[in-house]
């Protein structure tokens, strides 16, 4: 066995969604011992993912293209999805789209992705994963923002500098949004969805995906103080006006997203980064046979519980505004007993003093009786992007 390879703190947690040990340049399954050849796929010691590269590992069998596929971790690692290394995989797959459509004698009107930012502020700040495409000068697609003050306006009016990116300033709800991707000129294939609202963000993207249309990315946020099994879920009031006081009670749990995201099984689920949720269509991944699907518990686990900087089991960890919550994370705690905090929470919580006790909030645990604390291993296989 060849000397076991000192790795930079990156590669150690990269090696670690992989579910492996390098020894000597060669990743070996934890679970099976096999050695796998990953170098190209790993980041350089500067801590920068690399590009997209031709991985040996995963020409899918059935796949016509002359390409072959990146190869990627399940889930994707917190690498990837917080250096746009995701972003990247979806400019590529469109590209490979085109080419085909014009391969095939099609007319082709833009080469440009449409993609539809429902959550956008100024179209750019706060990590916004859409800015690689709202903000483009030849970017096409719809930015939607509910704050409608002539401040926010101005911001995004200015940030936008694509003719062909539609502004909605205000709400959308489950009764406006067929209107708001109808006025856009929408496309049912979209590239890429992204919901952020802090509210009825499930219930909208329900109703986006029943009128038919099928982004082949989705990027949702998700409440992370709510860990997997417990459903909170913000709902749609045709009679009430949602509004949030800024505290721990707004949007959906993981769970309240893949209880509904079920009834459309062509979605996959591929990461998690902090408060973002990433699923990606199947006509555009490639899932091996004997590779499970992403869990959320072991998306969540790698993609919030064990970032560094987050330290959630920690009350004196960052980020802060998530001390006073700490211990709903804490499994060594029965599901109840943090049930019973949450709902204590929410009921005298600021946001639901301001909607009243009538608006319909959802929280109640659904996970098993007794949850498994062991590691989670369904990220040892991995998932090839169709590109």
């Amino acid at each position: 066995m060849p000397p076991k390879t000192t790795h930079s703190p990156i590669e150690r947690s990269w090696l670690a969604v992989i579910g492996g040990v390098m020894l000597g340049g060669v990743l070996f399954h934890l679970a099976t011992s096999t050695p796998i050849n990953v170098a190209a796929c790993l980041p350089d010691p500067g801590g920068i993912v690399p590009p997209p590269k031709p991985c040996e590992l995963n020409r899918h069998p059935s796949s016509n293209r002359s390409n072959q596929l990146h190869e990627c971790t399940i889930p994707l690692s917190q690498l990837e999805l917080g250096n746009d290394q995701w972003q990247k995989h979806a400019d590529a797959i469109h590209a490979a789209s085109i080419a085909e459509q014009r391969a095939a004698g099609k007319k082709v009107l833009t080469s440009q992705p449409f993609v539809v930012n429902i959550g956008a502020h100024d179209g750019k700040s706060m990590n916004d994963p859409c800015a690689h495409w709202i903000t483009a000068p030849n970017g096409r697609g719809l930015a939607v923002e509910g704050d409608a003050s002539p401040l926010r306006t101005r911001a995004l009016r200015s940030n936008v500098l694509s003719a062909d990116v539609a502004i909605h300033m205000g709400f959308v709800t489950p009764d406006n949004i067929e209107a708001v991707l109808e006025k856009a000129h929408t496309p049912r294939d979209l590239l890429v969805l992204k919901v952020d609202i802090d509210s009825y963000d499930v219930d909208v993207t329900v109703k986006v995906l029943e009128l038919g249309y099928r982004p082949k990315i989705m990027v949702l946020e998700h409440n992370e103080k709510f860990p997997p099994g417990f459903k909170f879920r913000v709902r749609h009031s045709p009679t009430a006006q949602w509004r949030w006081a800024y505290d721990h009670v707004m949007g959906n749990s993981g769970t309240a997203w893949q209880e509904e995201l079920d009834r459309f099984p062509e979605y996959h689920l591929m990461g998690l980064a902090f408060n973002q949720l990433v699923y990606a269509h199947n006509t555009v991944i490639d899932v091996g046979k004997s590779t499970p699907r992403v869990t959320l518990d072991c998306a969540y686990e790698q993609g919030y519980v064990q970032l560094p900087w987050s330290k959630v089991a920690d009350e004196g960890g960052k980020p802060e505004y998530n001390r006073n919550v700490a211990h709903w994370f804490d499994k060594t705690r029965y599901p109840d007993v943090r049930l019973h905090s949450m709902q204590q929470y929410v009921a005298s919580s600021e946001t639901r003093a301001e909607v009243g006790p009538d608006y319909p909030i959802e929280l109640e645990y659904i996970g098993p009786v007794h949850q498994d604390y062991h590691p989670c291993h369904c990220c040892r296989g991995k998932i090839s992007w169709r590109h």
